[in-house]
């Protein structure tokens, strides 16, 4: 769910290095937020890490950037094989 809300139109995040992140609406933020509250209960530790940092990443916040990659890189030292900790960890590094 987090994931429509940060990209309802199912765009690519970035198409190349000159490229400006897409544009969220503030309420789509606002609910991706409370999401992740419920999810940090019901979902397993690694999920809600990539959910949170792509929250950041999308988001803009401020240094959530840098945040977000320490804790896929510190959530990838446990489970290095974990693909969608790659996947994001690899967006964040695209975009720092």
């Amino acid at each position: 769910m987090i994931d429509i809300y940060l990209n309802p139109d199912q765009e690519l995040y970035f198409n190349n290095v000159e490229e400006t992140a897409i544009n969220v609406d503030e309420d789509n933020l606002k609910s991706c937020a409370n999401l992740l509250t419920e999810m940090q209960a019901r979902a397993s530790y690694q999920r809600y890490i990539v959910m949170e940092s792509y929250v950041g990443f999308i988001g803009k916040y401020k240094n959530a950037l840098e945040t977000g990659i320490k804790n896929l890189t510190e959530m990838l030292k446990t489970n290095q094989d974990y693909v969608p900790g790659l996947l994001a960890l690899s967006v964040g590094k695209f975009i720092q």
